[in-house]
Protein backbone atom coordinates (compact mmCIF):
# COMPACT_ATOMS: atom_id res chain seq x y z
CA UNK A 1 0.00 0.00 0.00
CA UNK A 2 1.17 3.34 -1.01
CA UNK A 3 1.96 5.97 1.76
CA UNK A 4 -0.09 8.73 2.43
CA UNK A 5 1.59 12.44 0.76
CA UNK A 6 0.11 14.46 3.93
CA UNK A 7 -2.05 13.46 7.28
CA UNK A 8 -5.59 12.57 6.36
CA UNK A 9 -7.95 15.31 7.20
CA UNK A 10 -10.38 14.28 10.18
CA UNK A 11 -14.42 13.46 9.30
CA UNK A 12 -16.14 16.75 11.22
CA UNK A 13 -16.89 15.21 14.53
CA UNK A 14 -20.96 15.56 15.07
CA UNK A 15 -21.38 18.29 17.76
CA UNK A 16 -23.37 17.39 20.95
CA UNK A 17 -26.94 17.53 21.68
CA UNK A 18 -28.55 20.61 20.52
CA UNK A 19 -25.91 21.63 18.30
CA UNK A 20 -25.48 21.17 14.33
CA UNK A 21 -22.84 20.15 12.31
CA UNK A 22 -22.78 21.06 8.90
CA UNK A 23 -20.81 18.65 5.91
CA UNK A 24 -20.27 20.14 2.21
CA UNK A 25 -20.88 17.49 0.55
CA UNK A 26 -20.53 16.58 -3.69
CA UNK A 27 -21.07 13.75 -5.75
CA UNK A 28 -18.27 12.12 -7.28
CA UNK A 29 -20.16 10.64 -10.04
CA UNK A 30 -23.32 11.17 -11.83
CA UNK A 31 -26.73 11.27 -9.35
CA UNK A 32 -29.33 8.98 -11.17
CA UNK A 33 -32.75 9.58 -11.11
CA UNK A 34 -33.49 10.13 -6.78
CA UNK A 35 -36.52 12.49 -7.11
CA UNK A 36 -39.79 12.63 -5.90
CA UNK A 37 -41.16 10.76 -8.86
CA UNK A 38 -39.81 7.42 -9.59
CA UNK A 39 -37.68 7.38 -12.34
CA UNK A 40 -37.22 11.38 -12.28
CA UNK A 41 -34.88 13.72 -11.37
CA UNK A 42 -36.08 17.07 -9.78
CA UNK A 43 -34.05 19.53 -11.39
CA UNK A 44 -33.22 22.29 -8.72
CA UNK A 45 -32.68 19.56 -6.13
CA UNK A 46 -29.95 16.81 -6.49
CA UNK A 47 -29.94 16.07 -2.63
CA UNK A 48 -33.23 15.46 -1.19
CA UNK A 49 -33.38 15.02 2.75
CA UNK A 50 -35.97 11.66 2.53
CA UNK A 51 -33.41 9.57 0.65
CA UNK A 52 -30.30 11.34 2.79
CA UNK A 53 -31.93 10.30 5.70
CA UNK A 54 -32.49 6.74 4.00
CA UNK A 55 -29.12 6.47 3.24
CA UNK A 56 -28.23 7.11 6.46
CA UNK A 57 -30.48 4.44 8.46
CA UNK A 58 -28.95 1.99 6.36
CA UNK A 59 -25.25 2.97 7.32
CA UNK A 60 -26.13 2.95 10.82
CA UNK A 61 -27.88 -0.14 11.15
CA UNK A 62 -24.41 -1.85 8.97
CA UNK A 63 -22.09 0.01 11.68
CA UNK A 64 -24.09 -1.10 14.49
CA UNK A 65 -21.97 -3.21 17.33
CA UNK A 66 -25.84 -4.48 18.37
CA UNK A 67 -25.95 -7.98 17.24
CA UNK A 68 -29.59 -8.79 17.79
CA UNK A 69 -32.28 -7.26 15.60
CA UNK A 70 -35.22 -6.48 18.59
CA UNK A 71 -32.33 -4.50 20.12
CA UNK A 72 -31.13 -2.86 16.87
CA UNK A 73 -35.09 -1.77 16.00
CA UNK A 74 -35.44 -0.54 19.12
CA UNK A 75 -32.16 1.71 18.89
CA UNK A 76 -33.10 2.67 15.53
CA UNK A 77 -36.62 4.02 16.85
CA UNK A 78 -34.69 5.93 19.32
CA UNK A 79 -32.30 7.86 17.06
CA UNK A 80 -34.25 8.07 13.73
CA UNK A 81 -37.95 8.24 14.40
CA UNK A 82 -41.28 7.26 12.85
CA UNK A 83 -44.78 5.56 13.51
CA UNK A 84 -44.45 2.37 14.27
CA UNK A 85 -47.74 0.34 15.06
CA UNK A 86 -49.71 3.29 15.51
CA UNK A 87 -46.82 4.99 17.72
CA UNK A 88 -45.34 8.00 16.53
CA UNK A 89 -42.16 8.82 17.62
CA UNK A 90 -39.91 11.66 17.15
CA UNK A 91 -36.68 11.68 15.20
CA UNK A 92 -32.96 12.65 17.70
CA UNK A 93 -31.76 13.83 14.47
CA UNK A 94 -33.05 16.51 12.42
CA UNK A 95 -31.28 17.29 8.73
CA UNK A 96 -31.70 20.27 6.11
CA UNK A 97 -29.81 20.61 2.88
CA UNK A 98 -28.95 24.44 1.53
CA UNK A 99 -27.17 25.90 -1.43
CA UNK A 100 -27.91 23.20 -3.70
CA UNK A 101 -26.14 23.25 -6.77
CA UNK A 102 -26.11 21.02 -9.93
CA UNK A 103 -26.19 20.40 -13.68
CA UNK A 104 -29.05 18.28 -15.00
CA UNK A 105 -28.02 15.78 -17.42
CA UNK A 106 -28.77 13.30 -20.09
CA UNK A 107 -27.52 9.62 -20.49
CA UNK A 108 -27.05 10.50 -24.05
CA UNK A 109 -24.08 13.13 -22.56
CA UNK A 110 -22.46 9.78 -21.26
CA UNK A 111 -22.62 7.11 -24.16
CA UNK A 112 -19.18 8.58 -26.03
CA UNK A 113 -16.97 8.49 -22.86
CA UNK A 114 -18.57 5.99 -20.54
CA UNK A 115 -21.33 4.17 -22.90
CA UNK A 116 -20.41 0.45 -21.91
CA UNK A 117 -20.00 1.73 -18.36
CA UNK A 118 -23.20 3.13 -18.20
CA UNK A 119 -24.85 0.13 -19.20
CA UNK A 120 -23.15 -2.22 -16.91
CA UNK A 121 -24.61 0.21 -14.27
CA UNK A 122 -27.80 0.16 -15.40
CA UNK A 123 -28.03 -3.45 -16.36
CA UNK A 124 -30.96 -4.06 -19.05
CA UNK A 125 -33.06 -1.54 -18.03
CA UNK A 126 -33.74 0.58 -21.38
CA UNK A 127 -33.79 4.64 -20.89
CA UNK A 128 -34.54 7.49 -23.55
CA UNK A 129 -31.29 9.18 -23.64
CA UNK A 130 -32.85 12.26 -24.40
CA UNK A 131 -34.53 12.94 -21.53
CA UNK A 132 -32.84 14.41 -17.95
CA UNK A 133 -32.76 10.92 -16.39
CA UNK A 134 -29.27 12.49 -13.77
CA UNK A 135 -27.85 15.14 -12.36
CA UNK A 136 -24.33 15.55 -13.47
CA UNK A 137 -21.16 15.07 -11.61
CA UNK A 138 -20.21 18.38 -9.30
CA UNK A 139 -23.40 18.28 -7.78
CA UNK A 140 -22.85 19.97 -4.20
CA UNK A 141 -24.75 21.15 -1.18
CA UNK A 142 -24.66 21.71 2.46
CA UNK A 143 -26.05 19.27 4.70
CA UNK A 144 -27.14 20.37 8.53
CA UNK A 145 -27.12 17.64 10.71
CA UNK A 146 -28.64 18.55 13.94
CA UNK A 147 -28.74 16.64 16.95
CA UNK A 148 -31.72 17.10 19.58
CA UNK A 149 -31.55 13.94 21.61
CA UNK A 150 -29.44 10.41 22.14
CA UNK A 151 -28.17 9.46 19.06
CA UNK A 152 -25.38 6.98 19.42
CA UNK A 153 -23.51 5.73 16.29
CA UNK A 154 -24.68 8.71 14.46
CA UNK A 155 -20.78 9.56 13.40
CA UNK A 156 -20.16 6.57 12.02
CA UNK A 157 -23.46 6.31 9.84
CA UNK A 158 -22.68 9.20 8.43
CA UNK A 159 -18.49 8.58 7.98
CA UNK A 160 -19.32 4.89 6.13
CA UNK A 161 -22.06 7.22 3.93
CA UNK A 162 -19.45 9.64 2.32
CA UNK A 163 -17.24 7.37 2.30
CA UNK A 164 -19.27 3.84 1.31
CA UNK A 165 -22.19 5.14 0.22
CA UNK A 166 -24.21 7.30 -2.32
CA UNK A 167 -27.32 9.33 -3.25
CA UNK A 168 -30.20 7.91 -5.99
CA UNK A 169 -30.84 5.12 -7.83
CA UNK A 170 -28.35 2.33 -8.77
CA UNK A 171 -25.66 3.67 -5.65
CA UNK A 172 -24.53 0.56 -5.32
CA UNK A 173 -23.17 0.45 -8.67
CA UNK A 174 -21.65 4.04 -8.31
CA UNK A 175 -23.95 5.97 -9.97
CA UNK A 176 -24.23 9.40 -7.01
CA UNK A 177 -21.11 8.54 -5.02
CA UNK A 178 -21.11 11.20 -2.37
CA UNK A 179 -18.24 12.59 -0.46
CA UNK A 180 -17.28 15.23 2.13
CA UNK A 181 -15.13 18.57 0.09
CA UNK A 182 -13.39 18.80 3.15
CA UNK A 183 -12.34 15.02 4.00
CA UNK A 184 -9.22 13.70 2.36
CA UNK A 185 -7.81 10.66 2.47
CA UNK A 186 -4.95 8.88 1.17
CA UNK A 187 -5.00 5.09 0.34
CA UNK A 188 -3.30 3.76 4.38
CA UNK A 189 -6.07 5.91 5.86
CA UNK A 190 -8.85 5.06 3.61
CA UNK A 191 -8.50 1.02 4.98
CA UNK A 192 -7.90 2.59 8.34
CA UNK A 193 -11.06 4.11 8.48
CA UNK A 194 -12.40 1.46 6.73
CA UNK A 195 -11.12 -0.75 9.88
CA UNK A 196 -12.35 1.56 12.11
CA UNK A 197 -15.83 1.25 10.62
CA UNK A 198 -16.46 -2.38 11.00
CA UNK A 199 -18.36 -3.13 14.11
CA UNK A 200 -17.15 -6.57 15.81
CA UNK A 201 -17.16 -9.43 13.79
CA UNK A 202 -20.17 -11.22 14.50
CA UNK A 203 -22.62 -12.58 12.45
CA UNK A 204 -26.21 -10.51 11.89
CA UNK A 205 -29.27 -10.92 9.77
CA UNK A 206 -28.71 -7.23 7.98
CA UNK A 207 -26.19 -5.84 5.82
CA UNK A 208 -23.34 -5.01 8.06
CA UNK A 209 -19.67 -3.89 7.83
CA UNK A 210 -18.53 -6.55 10.40
CA UNK A 211 -16.72 -8.93 8.68
CA UNK A 212 -16.31 -7.00 4.91
CA UNK A 213 -14.03 -7.22 2.60
CA UNK A 214 -12.82 -4.60 0.72
CA UNK A 215 -10.85 -4.14 -2.70
CA UNK A 216 -9.26 -1.29 -4.30
CA UNK A 217 -8.50 -0.97 -7.41
CA UNK A 218 -5.63 0.38 -9.88
CA UNK A 219 -5.30 4.89 -9.29
CA UNK A 220 -6.57 7.18 -11.78
CA UNK A 221 -6.70 10.98 -12.45
CA UNK A 222 -10.19 11.21 -11.67
CA UNK A 223 -13.12 9.54 -9.36
CA UNK A 224 -14.73 9.42 -13.05
CA UNK A 225 -12.08 7.88 -14.46
CA UNK A 226 -11.89 5.48 -11.79
CA UNK A 227 -15.23 4.38 -11.97
CA UNK A 228 -15.36 3.93 -15.58
CA UNK A 229 -12.57 1.42 -15.07
CA UNK A 230 -14.22 -0.58 -12.21
CA UNK A 231 -17.20 -0.63 -14.38
CA UNK A 232 -15.33 -1.87 -17.32
CA UNK A 233 -13.51 -4.61 -14.74
CA UNK A 234 -17.01 -5.79 -13.51
CA UNK A 235 -18.27 -6.02 -16.89
CA UNK A 236 -15.64 -8.56 -17.85
CA UNK A 237 -16.02 -10.50 -14.90
CA UNK A 238 -19.79 -10.58 -15.09
CA UNK A 239 -19.43 -12.09 -18.98
CA UNK A 240 -20.10 -15.78 -19.47
CA UNK A 241 -17.07 -17.49 -21.38
CA UNK A 242 -19.99 -19.98 -23.35
CA UNK A 243 -22.56 -16.79 -23.94
CA UNK A 244 -19.58 -14.83 -25.72
CA UNK A 245 -18.31 -17.71 -27.82
CA UNK A 246 -21.96 -17.87 -29.01
CA UNK A 247 -21.80 -14.30 -30.10
CA UNK A 248 -18.55 -13.56 -32.36
CA UNK A 249 -20.06 -10.71 -33.70
CA UNK A 250 -19.34 -8.82 -30.67
CA UNK A 251 -15.88 -9.58 -30.96
CA UNK A 252 -14.52 -10.81 -27.76
CA UNK A 253 -11.95 -13.24 -27.43
CA UNK A 254 -13.72 -15.89 -24.86
CA UNK A 255 -10.24 -17.06 -24.03
CA UNK A 256 -10.25 -13.26 -22.41
CA UNK A 257 -13.37 -13.79 -20.61
CA UNK A 258 -12.24 -15.65 -16.89
CA UNK A 259 -15.83 -17.07 -16.06
CA UNK A 260 -19.06 -18.88 -17.21
CA UNK A 261 -21.88 -18.20 -15.21
CA UNK A 262 -23.99 -19.25 -17.82
CA UNK A 263 -22.90 -23.06 -17.27
CA UNK A 264 -24.18 -22.88 -13.34
CA UNK A 265 -27.96 -20.88 -14.24
CA UNK A 266 -29.08 -20.33 -17.61
CA UNK A 267 -28.24 -23.38 -19.59
CA UNK A 268 -30.09 -25.23 -16.99
CA UNK A 269 -33.39 -23.19 -16.56
CA UNK A 270 -33.77 -22.43 -20.77
CA UNK A 271 -34.27 -26.31 -20.83
CA UNK A 272 -36.07 -26.20 -17.61
CA UNK A 273 -33.89 -27.91 -15.30
CA UNK A 274 -33.42 -27.11 -11.78
CA UNK A 275 -29.82 -24.73 -11.57
CA UNK A 276 -27.73 -23.56 -8.75
CA UNK A 277 -26.80 -20.07 -9.80
CA UNK A 278 -23.54 -18.29 -8.52
CA UNK A 279 -24.10 -14.88 -9.79
CA UNK A 280 -27.72 -14.93 -8.18
CA UNK A 281 -25.30 -14.35 -4.81
CA UNK A 282 -24.33 -11.03 -6.37
CA UNK A 283 -28.37 -9.38 -6.44
CA UNK A 284 -32.11 -9.97 -7.55
CA UNK A 285 -33.75 -9.95 -10.20
CA UNK A 286 -31.22 -10.58 -12.91
CA UNK A 287 -32.88 -10.19 -16.79
CA UNK A 288 -31.25 -12.20 -19.03
CA UNK A 289 -32.34 -11.54 -22.95
CA UNK A 290 -32.14 -14.39 -25.85
CA UNK A 291 -33.00 -14.24 -29.58
CA UNK A 292 -33.72 -17.89 -28.76
CA UNK A 293 -35.15 -17.79 -25.56
CA UNK A 294 -36.64 -14.45 -25.52
CA UNK A 295 -36.43 -12.25 -21.83
CA UNK A 296 -36.27 -14.37 -19.02
CA UNK A 297 -35.68 -12.87 -14.92
CA UNK A 298 -34.83 -14.29 -12.46
CA UNK A 299 -36.01 -13.62 -8.82
CA UNK A 300 -36.73 -14.86 -5.22
CA UNK A 301 -38.78 -18.12 -4.90
CA UNK A 302 -41.03 -16.13 -2.32
CA UNK A 303 -43.16 -12.56 -1.90
CA UNK A 304 -39.64 -10.02 -1.88
CA UNK A 305 -38.86 -9.54 -5.61
CA UNK A 306 -35.63 -8.49 -4.81
CA UNK A 307 -32.49 -8.93 -3.21
CA UNK A 308 -29.98 -5.93 -3.18
CA UNK A 309 -26.30 -6.47 -4.15
CA UNK A 310 -24.22 -7.61 -1.35
CA UNK A 311 -21.34 -5.93 -3.38
CA UNK A 312 -20.72 -2.20 -3.77
CA UNK A 313 -18.82 -0.53 -6.01
CA UNK A 314 -17.82 3.07 -6.43
CA UNK A 315 -14.59 5.60 -6.57
CA UNK A 316 -13.25 7.73 -3.73
CA UNK A 317 -11.15 10.66 -4.59
CA UNK A 318 -7.78 10.46 -2.63
CA UNK A 319 -5.93 13.14 -0.96
CA UNK A 320 -3.02 13.70 -3.96
CA UNK A 321 -5.96 14.74 -5.93
CA UNK A 322 -6.53 11.20 -7.70
CA UNK A 323 -9.17 8.88 -7.13
CA UNK A 324 -9.29 4.71 -6.49
CA UNK A 325 -12.28 2.14 -6.90
CA UNK A 326 -13.40 0.36 -4.37
CA UNK A 327 -15.55 -3.01 -4.05
CA UNK A 328 -17.01 -3.20 -0.93
CA UNK A 329 -18.50 -7.25 -0.35
CA UNK A 330 -20.93 -6.66 2.86
CA UNK A 331 -21.74 -9.06 5.00
CA UNK A 332 -25.64 -9.72 4.53
CA UNK A 333 -27.94 -12.66 4.35
CA UNK A 334 -29.08 -13.89 1.00
CA UNK A 335 -32.04 -15.75 -0.01
CA UNK A 336 -32.19 -19.21 -0.88
CA UNK A 337 -34.33 -20.50 -3.43
CA UNK A 338 -34.98 -18.48 -6.74
CA UNK A 339 -37.05 -19.06 -10.30
CA UNK A 340 -37.20 -18.50 -13.41
CA UNK A 341 -40.76 -18.72 -14.39
CA UNK A 342 -42.11 -22.13 -12.85
CA UNK A 343 -38.10 -23.34 -13.08
CA UNK A 344 -36.77 -23.53 -9.55
CA UNK A 345 -33.44 -23.01 -8.67
CA UNK A 346 -30.61 -22.06 -5.48
CA UNK A 347 -28.21 -19.35 -4.81
CA UNK A 348 -24.88 -20.16 -4.64
CA UNK A 349 -22.87 -18.31 -2.23
CA UNK A 350 -19.91 -18.69 -3.59
CA UNK A 351 -20.37 -16.55 -6.58
CA UNK A 352 -19.06 -13.74 -4.25
CA UNK A 353 -16.05 -15.63 -3.65
CA UNK A 354 -15.51 -15.57 -7.25
CA UNK A 355 -16.41 -12.50 -8.10
CA UNK A 356 -13.66 -11.35 -5.51
CA UNK A 357 -11.04 -13.74 -6.68
CA UNK A 358 -11.76 -12.34 -10.31
CA UNK A 359 -11.04 -9.02 -9.48
CA UNK A 360 -7.82 -9.87 -7.28
CA UNK A 361 -6.91 -11.11 -11.27
CA UNK A 362 -6.79 -8.77 -12.37
CA UNK A 363 -4.08 -5.99 -12.60
CA UNK A 364 -3.81 -3.06 -10.31
CA UNK A 365 -6.56 -4.59 -7.75
CA UNK A 366 -5.79 -6.13 -4.35
CA UNK A 367 -7.33 -6.50 -1.22
CA UNK A 368 -6.94 -4.79 1.69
Amino acid sequence: MRSNQRPPTPLPALAPERGSTVYCIESLTPIFHGGTEAKRIDPEVPFRVPSIRGMIRFWWRATSPITDLGQLRAREKEVFGGVFQGDPRPSAVRMSVRTPRSTPGRLGDYRDRYGYAIKVALGQEDHDDSREHLHREGASAELSVRIEGPAPGLDRAIAAWLLFGGIGGRWRKGFGAVADTGTALGEDALVARWRELCPPEVQRPWPTLAGSTLLLGRRAASPMEAWKGALDDLQRARQSRSVVARHREWGIDPASVPNDWARDDYDHFVTENAFHSKRAALGLPLQFRSRHHGTKVMNPAGPDKRMPSPVLLRPVRLADGGAVAVLLFLDAPLVRRVQVGHVNGTVDPTGLDLLRNTFLSFPGWRQA
